[in-house]
């Protein structure tokens, strides 16, 4: 397994840290998603991303 994939709501960061060590010691890539309502939520990830859907591509193209 290279990499752990999880979608987490309610998530306490202390569980989030031990979850980003444990990825980290064995040397694998781990991608937690969660509610765009945990953005100001404490995070130990180096990179913090909000994806969003458009109701259409013409909006993106011009």
């Amino acid at each position: 397994m290279g990499a752990v994939l999880l979608w987490l709501v309610p998530v306490r960061s202390e569980h989030l840290r031990r979850l980003h060590l444990a990825a980290q010691a064995h040397a694998k890539l781990l991608w937690v998603m969660r509610p765009v309502a945990a953005l100001d939520e404490s995070s130990p990830a180096v990179l913090r991303l909000v994806v969003s859907a458009w109701s259409s591509w013409s909006s993106w193209s011009s």
